[in-house]
């Protein structure tokens, strides 16, 4: 016998956790907030970095003379593509907001644990500048300073703080995804997989094109979600864990 039976698909939202269908659902309009993200940050980069003298700031900042232009459309475009990510999360948060499975109120503690800890992941990536250029790198034992060109220092400068504030507020912010229900305990190798492609696409596209630089950007982001997926798995298999 054949059954006539129509097969009946299931709603996204039933298949994926409201994290992932907040990512499936839509993801022109996704790439729309990316595009205007991107464009909005390149121009205000671009408008700042025709107003202020960077490399004034550089040194202030670094404690470190760039000696040497600086490739103000490369730091535009970096500073674009942060501006488009920054623009994606917001709109996946708002979707998650308006999910009635997930819980926002029970997120705001660890969210705003996760928020003070970047900005302490900043200050302290910010205070420890000076002593990252003084570094001494590859074969010759040159200093870092020295080691990269002068727009590779503005983006160590730029971006290692916030690398190291992303780094510090990972642990909280993933704590956070997972107390408001918007994602399981259980993070997969696949899902692992994505957040280590993100990071090393990240850090190759803002750092110097060498070795070590890159690996000074991209340490913190991985060691704050190791830092996170292990409180998770303890959380989930530990005395209390469920």
């Amino acid at each position: 016998m054949h059954s006539d039976a129509v097969p009946v698909r299931t709603p996204l939202g039933r298949r994926h956790s409201p994290l992932g269908t907040a990512l499936r659902h839509r993801p022109r309009l996704l790439a729309a907030v990316f595009v205007v993200g991107f464009l909005l940050a390149t121009g205000t980069a671009t408008l700042v970095a025709a107003s202020v003298d960077l490399s004034a700031w550089v040194e202030a900042a670094g404690g470190v003379d760039p000696t040497g232009p600086l490739s103000t459309p490369r730091l535009a475009l970096e500073a674009g593509l942060l501006g488009g990510l920054a623009a994606t999360t917001l709109a996946v948060a708002v979707r998650l907001v308006h999910d009635r499975r997930v819980r926002p109120a029970r997120a705001v503690v660890p969210l705003a644990v996760a928020v003070g800890g970047f900005a302490a992941g900043v200050l302290v990536g910010t205070a420890a500048l000076p002593a990252l250029f003084t570094l001494r790198t590859g074969a010759t034992g040159v200093p870092l300073a020295s080691a990269v060109d002068p727009t590779g220092v503005a983006e160590l400068v730029l971006v290692f703080p916030l690398s190291v504030g992303v780094g510090v507020a990972l642990p909280a912010a993933l704590a956070a995804v997972v107390r408001a229900e918007a994602t399981s305990r259980y993070v997969s190798a696949r899902q692992r997989g994505f957040v280590a492609l993100a990071v090393v696409t990240l850090a190759a596209t803002h750092s110097p094109a060498d070795l070590p630089t890159f690996a000074l950007i991209a340490a913190p982001p991985f060691a704050g979600f190791g830092v996170g997926i292990a409180w998770l798995e303890f959380a989930r298999t530990g005395p209390t864990g469920r």
